[in-house]
Order: C-alpha cells, then sequence, then structure tokens
C-alpha cells in the first residue's frame, strides 16, 4: 500500500496523515543499526552539489524549499541507486520518503521535488550481484512510485513541492529484509529514508 500526500511547505514537514521525518525509525543513524551508500549513479557535483548519501538517515527534512546541501540527489537527467544496509533481516513495516525543492527564482519550477522510484527488498545476509537487473539479482519489487502521475500533474505549479510517500502493508508487515534497493529516476532533492520495523 503507498500513501503519498503534499505537505505544508514548511520545515515541520506537516502532511494530511503522514508523520514527517523521524529519528526514532530503525535505520536512523543515532541507532547504529543501518547504513546507506550509493550502488549506482553519482550523486550531483558542483554546481549545486548534492550532500551525501548519509544525510538520508539522519532524522531531518530539508530547512528550507531550495537546500542541495540538505539534501541527496542524483544529477536530474540520469538517476541512480540508493542502498540501506539494515545490518540483519527485519520484519519491515513501513518506508517512507521526503523531498522538498521549489526554485528561490522560479516558483514553478519544482522538477526535483517529483518522486519516481522502484523500491526493492532482500532478505539474504550476502548482497546480490550488483551488475545485474534487480529481477535477474533475486530482489522483490515492493513498490513503484511515480508522484506526478498520482497528482496528475500536466502543468509545474500543479505538483507539489514538498511530498512525502509511505509505503505499509494492509497485513502489518511488508516482508523481511535486510537490504532495501531504491532506483531512481531523476534527481529529485530527497532529504530523509525513513525504514520501521524490529528484528
Amino acid at each position: 500500500m503507498t500513501r503519498i500526500e503534499p505537505g505544508d511547505g514548511t520545515a515541520e514537514f506537516r502532511f494530511p496523515n503522514i508523520a514527517p521525518p523521524s529519528s526514532g525509525d530503525y535505520a536512523d543513524q543515532a541507532f547504529g543499526h543501518a547504513g546507506i551508500r550509493v550502488v549506482q549513479g553519482q550523486l550531483k557535483k558542483y554546481p549545486g552539489q548534492s550532500a551525501p548519501e548519509t544525510l538520508l538517515l539522519d532524522g531531518m527534512g530539508q530547512s528550507h524549499q531550495d537546500a542541495p546541501r540538505r539534501s541527496a540527489f542524483f544529477d536530474h537527467h540520469s538517476g541512480g541507486s540508493f542502498l540501506i544496509d539494515l545490518g540483519q533481516a527485519i520484519s519491515v513495516t513501513k518506508v517512507n520518503s521526503y523531498p522538498w525543492h521549489q526554485n528561490e527564482a522560479r516558483e514553478e519550477n519544482r522538477r526535483r521535488a517529483a518522486q519516481r522510484f522502484t523500491l526493492y527488498g532482500f532478505s539474504g545476509d550476502q548482497l546480490p550481484d550488483m551488475t545485474l537487473s534487480p529481477r535477474r539479482g533475486g530482489w522483490t519489487r515492493i513498490a513503484r512510485v511515480n508522484t506526478d502521475r498520482f497528482f496528475e500533474v500536466d502543468e509545474p505549479l500543479e505538483r507539489p513541492a514538498q511530498q512525502a510517500c509511505s509505503i505499509t502493508s494492509a497485513h502489518g508487515e511488508i516482508g523481511r529484509f535486510r537490504y532495501l534497493l531504491w532506483v531512481v529516476k531523476g534527481g529529485t532533492f530527497f532529504s530523509e529514508f525513513d525504514v520501521f520495523g524490529s528484528p
């Protein structure tokens, strides 16, 4: 089950039903359970350099609407993949992602707010061959997300500048996974990935 909602456009990241970025999820860096790295593509370099991917597990959103140094993002035309290693297989119950982008000079420029990704999970201790496609590598596809399609965006101003995506299950558990893989299209200004669950 995937819920997608627009935010109120403030640093508090308020949404109708989805909670704001959390420092209490299993993957938060403060607990030392999980690590994150880029396994495909490269984060954007100058001009407008991306923050390191470790920012995605720090429990915080961006401080304002156009904050590349508080966002992890690929070049807009390339995309890439983020890999979270939870340290052990856990029962994953919810996965949230949060972007925020509106160009300070052009209100209609919200391209990097859109979320287009496929989320995969893998339960084994040995990471699959990352040169293979996720399907051939044995990954379980959890969800495919395209927020522009959900919001029926035809004009740039119809795209919410601040968004949240929350992936859950009707049965309590999404699955039991050690690794989570985000295959991202485009250069979304991600500020946080939250992974909830327990061993």
